[in-house]
């Protein structure tokens, strides 16, 4: 008899078990998959199209006296595959170049805090004008940052439902995860209504186990506000200016469940104090560009009450595009004065005689703390080309 045209397509029967479901796959179409129900009485056949997602040459294991073998379609089937494969690819770079050129020109600003001059009030309520807007948000719950030199203020709010629950099983819960992303550190801050008083924090370092630590932070919780007061000295790797990642979760009974109480990777920058303004008396207060004279002083005197020693390393002469920094700096009389390079800073400055020029001092105290104030000078080109 002659061999039918395709015969030599099809696949032999087998079945596939799946112990877990108690389901066995009939393949003995090939290009008809079938899931075989023999858990009820007799035997009931449903056709699953999604199993043509199975490639050819697959392998696969069945019940019977010759377990083993692979997955076998037909050329039209495999033909098919192999369009579908080459469109992938092709789909796979074109996505892969759109997300290169976008990355080129794309830039991810993190978020910075607002610093704050007056802290809020740590109540558990969101008094008008104390948090400003929402910092983060999902359409769960919104989160308010702010910071100041010494502390880092959170506030949690729900959009529905309560932190304090009232029954049900359900719970109220809020986790705060500050991380360093340069050495991994993670800080965990984790309050939960069955021990209201308590919040805990918790620290990992990997590979290293998680640990308890004792911590200074302070709380406020009511039905919709959760308030935090963290201080910045617990985060020892962490200072002002740097950027951090947050994971959030907020928990409150008859709004959100498990899918829905988090809000994971959220960049932040620690928010640097505004500069102090200081008073600069630069001297000498007329430059000849002729001069051979080493050096240009700045004496910097702080605000009256304000207490702090200047780092001389971080103290700057800014004139346009140049930022000089102080060669020597010392405490006279109760003055800090600096000393900047003075032939470098007049090949910076214009060549009209009689003109002026206004020159910026900038700095940080030891702890931290910006300071800038400003001094002008006069220019005396003594017939130096114009």
């Amino acid at each position: 008899m002659p061999r039918r045209k395709g015969r030599r397509n099809r696949v032999d029967s087998r079945v596939i078990e799946n112990h877990q479901h108690g389901i066995q796959l009939d393949v003995a179409d090939g290009s008809n998959p079938q899931v075989v129900d023999k858990t009820g009485q007799g035997e009931h056949k449903m056709k699953i199209p999604f199993l043509r997602s199975i490639s050819h040459g697959t392998p696969i294991a069945w019940s019977g006296a010759n377990p083993g073998g692979r997955i076998r379609l037909p050329e039209r089937e495999q033909l098919e595959e192999k369009k579908m494969i080459k469109y992938r690819k092709k789909t796979t770079a074109t996505l892969l170049i759109a997300i290169f050129m976008i990355s080129m020109f794309a830039v991810v600003m993190p978020v910075g805090a607002f610093y704050t001059q007056i802290p809020p009030t740590i109540d558990g309520v969101l008094d008008t004008g104390e948090w400003g807007d929402p910092t983060f948000g999902s359409d769960y719950f919104n989160i308010y940052v702010l910071n100041n030199a010494e502390y880092l203020y959170v506030a949690f709010e729900t959009l529905g439902g309560t932190y304090l629950p009232t029954g049900g099983g359900d719970v109220g819960m809020m986790n705060l995860y500050v991380m360093n992303p340069d050495t991994w550190e993670c800080w965990a801050y984790c309050w939960i209504h069955r021990t209201p008083d308590l919040i805990e924090l918790k620290y990992t370092y990997p590979p290293d186990p998680q640990e308890t630590l004792e911590t200074g932070a302070t709380f406020a919780v009511t039905e919709t506000v959760f308030e935090l007061q963290i201080p910045l000295s617990e985060l020892e790797s962490i200072s002002l200016g740097d950027t951090i990642n947050f994971h959030f979760l907020s928990f409150a009974e008859g709004w959100t469940n498990w899918s829905t109480c988090w809000l994971y990777d959220q960049e932040y920058t620690l928010e640097l104090p505004p500069p102090i303004q200081v008073d600069i008396d630069i001297k000498p207060e007329t430059l000849n560009l002729k001069s051979r004279g080493r050096w240009i002083t700045a004496f910097i005197t702080l605000p009256e009450g304000l207490t702090g020693d200047i780092d001389v390393t971080t103290v700057q002469l800014v004139y346009e595009d140049l930022n000089l920094k102080a060669d020597w700096g010392a405490v006279q009389k109760g003055v800090f004065m600096a000393k900047f390079d003075r032939a470098e800073l007049i090949d910076s400055l214009p060549e009209d005689n009689f003109s002026e020029a206004t020159l910026e001092v900038t700095g940080k105290l030891t702890d931290g703390t910006p300071f800038e104030g400003t001094d002008s000078v006069k220019i005396v080109a003594n017939g130096k080309g114009k």
